[in-house]
């Protein structure tokens, strides 16, 4: 190594500036195994950011201890959690109990990461159902949290995940069986109301009871005043079943959470950017989103309405 690749590896400072310039995951890793400083500078970045899929659940279902002592964990900022199943996968969304067991274990992983992961900012999951006890984790073990995103699975309904009451046999004590008993939807408590540096949220595909749903979503703006960009939507398998019953509360939901927010004392939200998702509409005329958001803030408003794989897509402002 000639002097002046010597003097430039041994240099803290510019090799702190260089790895700045380095977004390429492999040359990241690359980097780390250049030297000492190299992998002082280099590793920070590389963990930055956490993701789990299909591809690589085993760390969470069977190398969790592994993972769970890796020092480099102290730098992630955002971790992102889709482990989908799919159809023809060994744990297939059949509603099983056997589903519920992958599902708990998921999440349990994902909660012992979190205790390490002090710097999190932000966090986003998507297909599986997060347990409350998740959300709970993020929010004791991550205060610097600011960006929320989580998207439920496309039939998460019809994979039975979404109604834990519906695993237990008739008669069977709705207490019982202990490992099942946080299987529930994310609102039925306000969990993410607690996140008070909360500037992104984003939930898609709301269902099971959207009256507890909207409920939920109410006390997250009232205690969110400093909310930027929000996105709704409401599952499509929901949507079905409650036109099946001739059921309004997927068409006034919105309407209703505006004169719920109103009646609350809530204060117009100075958004940047709100999108709404299938289902999520002012359906009614003489209702505006004036009382829920200060529009004047506002630079980005959308309405997606989704066909298959068609996505539509209006701007409102």
């Amino acid at each position: 190594m000639s002097s002046s690749v010597a003097q430039f590896a041994s240099s803290v400072d510019l090799v702190y500036e260089v790895a700045n310039q380095v977004t390429n995951r492999q040359s990241l890793r690359n980097c780390c195994l250049v030297s000492k400083n190299f992998n002082t500078s280099f590793t920070p970045l590389l963990y930055s950011e956490v993701w789990f899929r299909p591809n690589n659940r085993r760390f969470l279902l069977e190398d969790l201890p592994l993972l769970l002592n890796h020092q480099a964990l102290q730098f992630v900022r955002a971790l992102d959690v889709a482990v989908e199943i799919l159809p023809d996968d060994p744990w297939s969304w059949d509603g099983t109990s056997e589903q519920i067991e992958v599902r708990r274990l998921c999440n349990e992983g994902v909660q012992s990461l979190l205790y390490k992961m002090p710097m999190l900012q932000i966090f986003r999951w998507a297909e599986m159902p997060p347990l409350t006890t998740t959300v709970s984790a993020l929010q004791v073990q991550c205060p610097n949290i600011h960006s929320v995103v989580i998207h439920y699975h496309n039939h998460v309904e019809g994979c039975g995940l979404g109604h834990f009451e519906d695993l237990l046999e008739e008669g069977e004590d709705p207490k019982r069986p202990l490992k099942y008993r946080d299987a529930q939807n994310l609102f039925t408590i306000p969990s993410l109301s607690y996140f008070a540096n909360l500037t992104r949220l984003e939930i898609l595909r709301l269902h099971s009871d959207l009256n507890k749903a909207r409920r939920g979503v109410l006390q997250i703006l009232l205690k969110l005043p400093h909310l930027e960009s929000m996105s709704l939507s409401i599952c499509a398998d929901a949507i079905n079943r409650l036109e099946a019953d001739r059921s309004t509360d997927h068409i006034l939901f919105l309407v209703s959470l505006i004169e719920d927010f109103v009646q609350a004392g809530g204060k117009p939200l100075r958004l940047k950017k709100l999108i709404l998702g299938l289902g999520v509409a002012l359906w009614r005329k003489g209702h505006s989103l004036r009382a829920l958001v200060d529009l004047t803030y506002l630079d980005e408003v959308m309405w997606k309405i989704g066909f298959g794989s068609l996505i539509l897509m209006m701007t409102l402002l």
